[in-house]
């Protein structure tokens, strides 16, 4: 009885504890679901966030199945908690109240990364977080105060620290000194430049990521060896030079696996000997610093038996240690860019790397002799990379390079590379990605190579000199095939039609630009396209393909780059056939003969448009209202066709994306832009050769952005207004060829980035505003930065061009000529007054035309300084005095006028000015000398002496002149008071007949008065 009595006893006590375990249980979680519901409530989250849409299915009783919740499989408690950018930036700073988390006794991982949080109510409750043991705090604003982190020392269990992307400037002293359990710190991308207090204390460290801080040598403390246990030392991206920790302290880190020092200043000297003592390293990374020939790296670098990957990238290497092959692990060698030509001794210890599966050696100087006979013994070579270098390679590829039989990447673009592609690459089985491009390949391409080539999935032949006929069906059983580039051999007839083939392959990428598609063929577009469903890139332009544009190729891939320029295309830009929109979003179909209006709908047929290019065809009727309901538009080309009507009112109010707007040489009328014009990104905007009339709308103030305008060859009237000049990004004004007038507004010189302004061809008046000078662009080198719009891809931009007159022909700029063009035409206008001196300050002007004017006064000598002018015209005007000698000093000049002046004298027919024939000078009747047949008289000097010249420019000088007087006066009344001071019978002498003087005029006044006395009695 007393046993049973027992187990009863033990029973009764075992039932209670565990219902008390049960509804206790089921209350503490009562209380973390509230706890995350405040937490959601806390947040402010927002609805459009990419990874999660929201907390809105933060509902019901099971929060476990919560987004960013994570529970124990054994309790139910939460363990994890991540809030991916959850926060809305409009809200301000997050400053969440440290409780909550401390709610959730079973913690073990917080993520609360790009949270905006600035700091913590209550920090002190991390206390209570004993079993946290992971806390991600990356891309927050904790610099806001300095108190932020400390909340964070009391986390005494943590064992990884990310703190990355704060703009952190410091660390409390408290906060690594107390995380002694910490065994992964990551600080990547602040403003940490001081010392790091209590580092050293933590021994457990495995890894510590310092990357993108502005750590400079005595920001690591020497004791960096204590950290026993570190095994990943990240120090790229900082100001290290020669650090003293890294000498003292990193050679001791026996356990250290991995050490990245990229980016930073390094040079020859600060590789410590010592580095052989890492014994376990395994990576190594110097690229990006001032190596070039660093003595540590073969006193050290070479005992590293455990390297497995090096990188020395991006230095000035001229060598590399003969003793590299004792890296007898090496497996990853990256040598790109630098200055290497590879010595005998440095190729015989690259051959000896049996391990190695990666080499990059791109952008150094290597030629045919500087790669190794024994290349091929580099069994186990998996990538390649020898591209941009000297090869030549006379038999086309290198037959050692054949022999790399395990080789999966080989990348040769853009040497020198004469010949034939070798047979002997039909024996690569193993290859996958082939590139060949920008290089001199001549012949027939080999077919046969790619029977065998099963694996290969890039293949990149284009720009090369390849001819012959090539069938692409000698791809159709390569069924990982998935981006093929042939493009821009302009002898290769590429024929895709014939025979009838079927493609196994699924292409991503395919381009055949300029190539002769199909051109002994049908001239058409290749039909196996219309089975390529992944095909996102496709490029045919510049083939002369003819017919019209198929449905299918619009509206039945998932493409989103279709490039079919320069073809002979007709027709219109066919419907959808299964009322199904295009995915298209980058869509260049200019030069065609498309002469068919636009589809009304084409809105609706194409919403994924970020780039649009119909120039240069033959298209009519309207713009159609519809584009405006293309969201993302950014560039918009519909330049040079025979468009009629207005601006649609719904493209510059509904398209606030735009940045690229072309529609100049069209029959477009109206106005410009609607009052109401929301284009706040636009960049550009060229509307030139058109109908337009009215004025400059005033809708451009909320593009303040602005960089190219163009409006020339229209009817715009009125003067010019004052807030155009208020813009300030303004690079290029053209306005030439309309009806404005007035004066120009001397608010124009505040455009200190202006390159281009054409105002000709008006009916401006006035002076020209001599604050020109104001224009730092013309006065030095200052290239426009050209931004590209499309989606950051520099590979698809518009091209800006503007057209402008100079030399008397009418160019087109694009590229880097548009961006350094500089020029100034005012011609054909009503100007007057002197022609500003200050003109001669402009050193970096290439064009002046100020011809057809009323401009008087003389030509200024300071023209002397425009050494970079290379045409100048100032004809039909009303220029007198004589043409300034120092013109012909301007040795860049390619065309000079100032014809049909008044001009007079002998032409100094020198130097630059002897290339310009009487044309130039013309109709000024007193100028003579050659190449005038006018003869000069011996009276009139052809040039004055250089000493006059100079004495005629010093006395011109208001500064010298005034000086001059000055010194005269000092000189001559200190000239006779040291006289009479020094010359004793002198003196007296002087006063003797100044007092003879005064008493004669004192008589001759008496005298004086009597007379007019007698006089006035009478």
């Amino acid at each position: 009885m007393r046993g049973l009595h027992a187990y009863s006893i033990v029973g009764v006590l075992l039932f209670v504890s565990v219902c008390c375990c049960f509804y206790g249980g089921q209350a503490c979680l009562e209380d973390e679901r509230k706890a995350l519901l405040q937490l959601k409530d806390s947040i402010n989250d927002y609805s459009n966030n990419a990874t999660y849409s929201s907390l809105e299915d933060w509902v019901g009783e099971d929060y476990c199945q919560w987004v960013g919740v994570s529970c124990s499989n054994s309790s139910s408690h939460v363990i994890g908690i991540d809030l991916y950018g959850l926060r809305d930036p409009s809200f301000g700073v997050w400053y969440p109240n440290a409780t909550l988390f401390a709610q959730f006794k079973e913690l073990e991982s917080l993520g609360l990364i790009y949270n905006q949080i600035g700091g913590w109510v209550m920090g002190e409750g991390f206390i209570q977080m004993k079993n946290l043991k992971e806390l991600s705090l990356w891309g927050n604003m904790l610099n806001q105060s300095s108190k932020s982190l400390s909340g964070l020392c009391g986390l005494k269990n943590l064992q990884y620290l990310d703190l990355s992307y704060n703009n952190l400037e410091a660390l409390p002293s408290c906060l690594l000194s107390n995380l002694s359990a910490l065994e992964g710190l990551s600080l990547y991308w602040n403003h940490l430049k001081g010392d790091l207090p209590g580092l050293c204390s933590l021994k457990r460290l495995k890894t510590l990521d310092l990357t993108h801080n502005q750590l400079h040598d005595r920001s690591l403390p020497s004791c960096l060896g204590n950290l026993s246990s570190l095994e990943d030392l990240d120090l790229s991206i900082n100001n290290l030079r020669n650090p003293i920790g890294i000498s003292t302290g990193l050679c001791s880190l026996k356990r250290l696996k991995s050490l990245n020092l990229l980016g930073n200043q390094l040079d020859d000297r600060s590789l410590p000997s010592c580095l052989g003592n890492l014994s376990s390293l395994e990576v190594l990374i110097l690229s990006s610093n001032n190596l070039r020939n660093p003595l540590g790296m073969s006193t050290g670098l070479c005992f590293l038996n455990r390297l497995t990957q090096l990188e020395l990238g991006y230095n000035n290497l001229r060598s590399l240690p003969s003793c590299l092959g004792n890296l007898s692990s090496l497996q990853t060698l990256d040598l790109s860019t630098n200055n290497l030509t590879f010595t005998f001794a440095v190729s015989t210890g690259l051959c000896g790397l049996k391990r190695l599966t990666e080499l990059y050696v791109p952008n150094n100087s290597l030629h045919d002799q500087s790669l190794p006979s024994c290349l091929g013994n580099l069994s186990s070579l998996q990538s390649l990379d020898l591209s941009e270098n000297n090869l030549t390679f006379t038999f086309g590829i290198s037959p050692g390079i054949c022999k790399l039989k395990n080789l999966s990447y080989l990348n040769l673009r853009s040497n020198s590379i004469e010949g034939g592609i070798h047979p002997c690459m039909e024996g690569m089985h193993n290859l996958q990605e082939l590139y060949l491009s920008d290089n001199r390949f001549t012949g027939k391409i080999p077919s046969f190579i790619f029977n065998n080539l099963m694996k290969i999935n890039i293949i990149d032949l284009s720009n090369n000199q390849f001819m012959g006929v090539f069938s692409f069906s000698c791809f159709a059983n390569l069924s990982q095939l998935s981006n093929v580039d042939l493009s821009n051999n302009m002898q290769l007839v590429v024929e895709t039609q014939h025979p009838a083939w079927v493609p196994t392959f699924q292409l991503r990428y395919l381009s055949l630009e300029n190539c002769r598609l199909n051109q002994l063929s049908t001239h058409t577009i290749p039909s196996f396209i219309s089975t390529q469903l992944n095909l996102y890139h496709l490029n045919l332009g510049h083939n002369s393909l003819k017919g019209t544009i198929p449905s299918w190729l619009l509206y039945n891939t998932s493409g989103e780059t279709l490039l079919l320029s320069g073809n002979l295309f007709e027709g219109l830009i066919p419907q959808s056939t299964h009322n199904t929109t295009s995915s298209v979003n980058f869509l260049d179909i200019s030069e065609n003969n498309l002469s068919e209006p636009l589809p009304t709908n084409i809105g609706t047929l194409f919403p994924q448009l970020n780039y649009f290019n119909l120039s240069k065809n033959i298209l009519q009727g309207r713009i159609p209202s519809s584009m405006g309901q293309i969201k993302h538009l950014q560039v918009l080309d519909l330049s040079s066709n025979n468009l009629s009507g207005e601006m649609p009112h719904q493209l510059s109010k509904n398209c606030a994306q735009l940045v690229y707007l072309n529609v100049s040489s069209n029959r477009l009328q109206g106005d410009v832009l609607p009052i109401d014009a929301i284009l706040t990104r636009l960049q550009y905007l060229l509307v030139s050769n058109n109908n337009f009339t009215g004025i400059i709308p005033s809708s451009l103030l909320n593009s303040p952005d602005l960089m190219i305008l163009d409006m020339q060859k229209n009817t715009l009237s009125d003067t010019i207004p004052s807030w155009l000049f208020s813009l300030p990004k303004l690079v290029s004004i053209l306005l030439g060829h309309n009806y404005f007038r007035g004066h120009i507004p001397i608010q124009l010189c505040q455009l200190s980035n202006l390159h281009t302004l054409d105002l000709s061809n008006n009916f401006f008046s006035g002076n020209i505003p001599s604050c020109l000078t104001n224009i730092s662009s013309w006065k030095k080198t200052d290239q426009i930065q050209i931004s590209y719009v499309y989606m950051n891809v520099t590979t698809f931009h518009p091209r800006p061009s503007t057209s402008f007159t100079t030399k008397g022909v009418t160019y087109f700029y694009m590229g880097l000529p548009f961006s350094l063009m500089t020029g100034i035409d005012l011609s054909m206008n009503q100007l007057e007054g002197d022609i500003p001196f200050q003109i001669g300050d402009l050193g970096q002007l290439y064009s002046l035309n100020l011809s057809n004017n009323l401009l008087t006064g003389y030509l200024p000598q300071s023209f002397q300084n425009l050494k970079s002018l290379e045409s100048l015209d100032l004809s039909h005007n009303k220029l007198v005095g004589r043409i300034p000698y120092e013109l012909s000093q301007l040795d860049s000049l390619g065309a000079f006028s100032v014809a049909y002046n008044n001009l007079s004298g002998k032409i100094p027919y020198e130097k630059a000015l002897t290339t310009f024939g009487n044309d130039s000078y013309v109709g000024n009747p007193n100028l003579c000398g050659p190449p005038l047949e006018r003869n000069c008289s011996l009276e009139i000097p052809s040039q004055p002496p250089r000493d006059e010249e100079k004495n005629s420019r010093v006395h011109d000088n208001p500064v010298i002149f005034y000086s001059f007087v000055g010194m005269s006066y000092g000189l001559g009344f200190w000239g006779v008071i040291g006289f009479l001071i020094l010359n004793k019978n002198g003196r007296h002498k002087y006063f003797r007949v100044m007092d003879a003087y005064i008493d004669r005029s004192i008589e001759k006044l008496s005298e004086f008065r009597s007379y007019l006395k007698i006089c006035c009695f009478k």
